[in-house]
């Protein structure tokens, strides 16, 4: 089999003619999988999930939700994702769902969350409740794992026929067995207490994921994923300026860890206090780069399980567990067209999920940096025995906000040319999304998420083996970072775009007003070379005095402007400066710390002269290594930065950046970038802000409730 195919979105669109009744979708679920297949949208036809609406005022200070707060919509509680199972807990139809909010998640924060499954829609997918926190007060919710996409809290949910919830969480050699206590929300830690796991492989092998294998005779089994020691990354410091990842063919420098299984022997839930583990797949080279959970699926009443387990490249492993303690030979699961499935976004999570036909546990719910994804069984399996898994849809959450996906680049643009502002951004998968407004710029409504394609193809950046600093392990983050102005002065707005890899490119509109289309990219030329700088920052892009500019973080990652001489070419104007004459540089940081910023280039104090708003990570250093901000406050967290032009709009020279408040409080906004843009539709009073979170939600900021240190 190849193993090229990539998740394409589903949109399921709310007119009349393609509803479905939810009876006929309980009798029938393959029929319903094609209908939701035939109602993909790439495009921009009907909007997904609500329909047209008024809306409501933006909240000053809260996240913007899908269309006016009461309509469901795709979700995740964190920036990565970490389904960790699921029980029946309130007696419903299907079960709920326990997720994990991994480490650096904001808002509501790193740790377990329960969403009440609350039915299925018209068209048949399912609905949760907004997340209740879960307490856990045993380990620490901050603690990470294995990989820098781990679970925050590594275990396994499962509930026994007694009607028992169980969670059994990894804390280095012990195991901690807990019970659910739903009146409290809480895990409490059984009278059977920790287990002390024995046989496991010396350091620098580690436990890195562990399920529960729930037997017929009411005994379980733990089965462990290990990590077996090997450091990926060359040695040296990875922020350092001379850090080297590839030679000088573009050989990567490190080494490559792979996983394995052990499994331990029957125990009873209730008893034991030591527990043996020996080995279970057939190698000690299963999985490049590590595992991503493991999850037991049924396929067949009383039959046996068999284990899928998420990668970090986005595959999904299946082992048929052929016999005892052997689960065979693992196979790539594939979809129907005997392709094989390879995730939306990077490290994905799976979780089983009972099938609504079969009531059979052979669904798959998905984590990652991403939403959570659902992949319907189809019953079927390949010639080499791997399951075909139907085409993926989004689960919904009730009163969503708008999700983005993770380090969301934010525009607005008025999209079809209504006169109502719409939403355009880049994210961490490295695709454009857009989000069209179907209420009023006062009170917007907007939906979710479209595709942005280009040349008739979604747009999706990935920096592959040699195309990111940071090395092969983050060949699939793109980190789209797309700024939208009329480059070419033809009336419509195009598409200017920094990434992972670098690039600056320009995606001509050759669309018309309100329909805009966008060509493949062409690279913006300086000199004859390709322009260069530092990665996964935001150009910004204005007309300075009737001259279009170019603003990026040069390779000194040091504010440069650049002067547009055509559509794909530009002449340097040289490095942005403060009025005391120092140069504006990014952060402290070296190598993959470098760039970052995200730039928009705004009149932001109304004083006719040209402005920076810069969005920062934590450890950004703006304007020096030294007294630059945010991280001489303390490193408390990314923020927006105001750089007042004192210059001219020809001949920009800036004030000393500071930091936005919001009621008197200065914006802190998480560990990896945050996004500012303005929302002006000619209100009183000069432009609001819109704000994206690291974590795929962005925040409105009402202008009178912002305040900044102004140049005397």
């Amino acid at each position: 089999m190849q193993s090229h195919k990539s998740y394409s979105s589903i949109r399921v669109c709310n007119n009349e003619s393609k509803k479905i009744d939810s009876i006929k979708f309980l009798k029938n679920t393959m029929p319903f999988y094609f209908l939701i297949i035939l109602s993909i949208t790439f495009g921009f036809g009907c909007a997904p999930w609500i329909e047209k609406s008024e809306g409501a005022p933006l909240k000053s200070g809260e996240r913007i939700p899908v269309g006016d707060g009461s309509q469901p919509g795709p979700f995740a509680p964190g920036l990565q994702s970490s389904p960790v199972g699921q029980a029946y807990v309130f007696g419903h139809e299907e079960p709920d769902l326990f997720v994990v909010a991994n480490l650096h998640s904001m808002d509501p924060g790193p740790g377990l969350y329960l969403y009440e499954w609350t039915g299925r829609n018209d068209e048949g997918i399912p609905v949760f409740a907004p997340p209740r926190k879960v307490t856990l007060s045993l380990i620490d919710p901050t603690l990470r794992g294995v990989h820098d996409t781990s679970p925050s809290l590594i275990g396994s949910i499962f509930q026994t026929d007694n009607g028992e919830i169980h969670g059994w969480w990894l804390n280095g050699p012990e195991i901690y067995r807990t019970l659910f206590d739903k009146e409290a929300l809480e895990f409490k830690l059984t009278s059977a207490g920790k287990i002390t796991m024995t046989g496991l492989p010396d350091a620098p092998e580690i436990p890195s994921n562990l399920e529960v294998l729930q037997n017929n005779n009411n005994t379980v089994q733990i089965l462990l994923s290990m990590n077996d020691g090997v450091i990926h990354r060359p040695e040296g410091f990875w922020r350092h300026p001379d850090y080297i990842m590839y030679n000088g063919a573009g050989v990567f420098l490190g080494k490559w860890p792979y996983e394995y299984l052990l499994i331990s022997n029957t125990i009873s839930p209730e008893v034991g206090s030591t527990v043996q583990f020996h080995p279970y797949s057939l190698t000690k080279r299963e999985v490049l780069q590590g595992y991503h959970n493991l999850t037991f699926v049924e396929y067949e009443k009383g039959g046996p399980k068999r284990l899928i387990t998420g990668s970090r490249y986005g595959n999904f492993l299946y082992y048929p567990m052929t016999s005892g303690d052997n689960p065979g030979k693992s196979v790539y699961v594939c979809d129907e067209s005997g392709i094989v499935l390879r995730h939306k976004a990077i490290g994905p999570f799976p979780v089983s999920y009972p099938n609504p036909e079969t009531g059979l546990f052979s669904d798959l719910i998905v984590g990652s940096e991403s939403e959570l994804i659902y992949y319907p069984f189809t019953g079927k399996f390949h010639d080499n025995g791997a399951p075909i898994y139907g085409e993926p849809f989004q689960p919904l959450r009730q009163n969503a906000p708008l999700y983005t996906g993770t380090l969301p680049v934010v525009n607005v643009v008025d999209w079809d040319d209504n006169g109502m502002l719409d939403i355009v951004l880049g994210n961490s998968e490295g695709r454009v999304l857009l989000f069209m407004n179907q209420g009023t710029n006062e009170n917007p409504s907007f939906a979710t998420e479209q595709h942005v394609t280009a040349g008739g193809r979604p747009i999706h950046i990935q920096p592959g083996y040699v195309g990111s600093v940071q090395g092969p392990a983050e060949s699939r983050w793109g980190y789209s970072c797309p700024t939208f102005t009329d480059w070419n002065g033809d009336g419509l707005f195009d598409m200017l775009m920094n990434s992972a890899v670098s690039r600056h490119e320009v995606y001509l509109n050759i669309g018309e007003p309100g329909r805009p289309e966008f060509d493949f990219p062409v690279p913006l030329y300086c000199e004859g070379l390709e322009l260069h700088g530092t990665w996964r920052m935001q150009p910004g892009a204005k007309k300075l005095d009737g001259k279009m500019a170019y603003v990026i973080l040069d390779d000194e990652n040091e504010f440069h402007i650049y002067w547009q001489i055509d559509a794909y070419n530009v002449e340097d104007g040289g490095k942005l400066y403060l009025k005391d004459g120092s140069s504006i540089r990014g952060t402290y940081l070296s190598a993959g710390g470098t760039g970052r910023l995200k730039t928009v280039l705004e009149d932001w104090d109304l004083d006719g002269k040209t402005d920076m708003l810069v969005g920062t990570t934590r450890h950004s250093s703006v304007p020096d290594p030294v007294n630059g901000l945010p991280q001489s406050k303390g490193r408390k967290g990314a923020t927006v930065l105001f750089l007042k032009n004192v210059g001219t709009n020809s001949k920009p020279v800036f004030a000393f950046p500071q930091m936005l408040r919001f009621r008197g409080s200065t914006l802190y906004l998480g560990q990896h970038a945050c996004s500012p843009e303005v929302w002006d539709y000619g209100q009183p009073g000069g432009p609001d802000l819109l704000l994206g979170e690291q974590d795929g939600k962005i925040r409105f900021y009402q202008r009178k409730d912002l305040a900044w240190d102004v140049e005397k």
